[in-house]
């Protein structure tokens, strides 16, 4: 059967440096994105499309016609559609309105009546870090919970005993045994790879290794070598723990301004080239407070003891899915 591999997030798991450094560049891999050097792919557009629309009725009336370019692929090549908003939870209810089981079941649709064989591409990352990254990219968990102005608010989730239904879908979307459990309603053991975030900054080699040999690709020296390299220039500054976001401006026209000024600091940039690296943090970390004050940017940060409660709610699904998976997600959940 044809393979095709299907890379489906986590968001804020790596998922840019994947599609820009790995998928892009690599001779033998065809990334089947919707824009390439600005010409829309409408192709992958279509493919898109059927997987989100929240229209079930259009998607049984139209895959096999939107989507028979699939048979036309040229599979010698080894094939990747990439798109993390599959498991992004917040997302998929906010922006698309659909549940996160009906795209499973599309996907595995497409992969019966086309006969190609969806290889699925899943990387994590430690739920406490994930949550901050997610919550801090923008406002979409409002969308869904009007109260989640705030991360003190996700901190009292974590808190109480009680817990409201839609908060808890949104926090178990993090628990990667449940999202493995609902892909293997679909797809077998062997088409589901998962791969640790952590990893990649810890064990590049081992993680690169894993990924190419589930797509089939031998990573020579140089190679390894060569994303190795595209790994560190593609990293960014982060502060373990802790997040800035801005604060939601409610619509009103002078805070907006304010919040668009901010952006165009250039004192970053600039005085960054110019001083060393090991001042580089301290320095980013005092204008981010600076920032904050002036700004409006809501600080987002997990005290030790706030850490343990989140790491205690997913202990045991990730202890399950270490399990079944053979794979040491302790190792990088400390």
């Amino acid at each position: 059967m044809k393979k095709l591999y299907l890379h489906i997030g986590y968001p804020k798991c790596a998922s840019t440096f994947l599609q820009k450094e790995i998928f892009r560049k690599n001779k033998k891999i065809n990334y089947l994105r919707s824009k390439k050097n600005d010409v829309i792919d409408k192709n992958v557009e279509l493919f898109w499309k059927n997987i989100y629309i929240k229209n079930n009725f259009y998607f049984k009336k139209n895959y096999k016609k939107d989507l028979y370019f699939l048979k036309n692929l040229n599979f010698k090549k080894t094939i990747i559609f990439s798109s993390e908003d599959i498991t992004d939870y917040v997302k998929l209810k906010s922006v698309y309105h659909i549940d996160p089981n009906e795209v499973f079941r599309r996907i595995k649709t497409v992969s019966k009546f086309f006969k190609i064989d969806f290889k699925i591409i899943l990387v994590i990352r430690q739920q406490s870090d994930i949550i901050m990254s997610r919550f801090a990219q923008d406002h979409l968990f409002m969308n869904i919970l009007p109260k989640y102005k705030n991360f003190s608010a996700v901190k009292k989730f974590f808190e109480r005993k009680k817990k409201n239904k839609e908060e808890k879908k949104i926090f178990d979307s993090f628990n990667y045994y449940l999202t493995y459990k609902k892909l293997r309603k679909y797809f077998q053991k062997k088409s589901i790879k998962v791969l640790i975030f952590e990893q990649l900054a810890l064990e590049p080699e081992i993680f690169f290794e894993s990924l190419y040999e589930y797509l089939g690709l031998e990573l020579k020296k140089n190679l390894r070598k060569k994303e190795k390299n595209n790994l560190n220039k593609s990293k960014k500054f982060q502060i373990k723990n802790e997040y800035f976001r801005k604060k939601h401006t409610s619509g009103k026209r002078i805070f907006g301004i304010l919040n668009s000024i901010s952006l165009m600091i250039i004192s970053k940039k600039f005085i960054f080239g110019l001083i060393s690296k090991h001042k580089k943090d301290k320095i980013k970390y005092f204008l981010n407070k600076i920032e904050s004050f002036f700004f409006g940017y809501d600080e987002i940060f997990l005290s030790k003891f706030e850490l343990i409660k989140i790491k205690n709610y997913y202990s045991s699904s990730n202890q399950n899915l270490s399990k079944i998976l053979s794979i040491k997600i302790h190792n990088f959940n400390s």
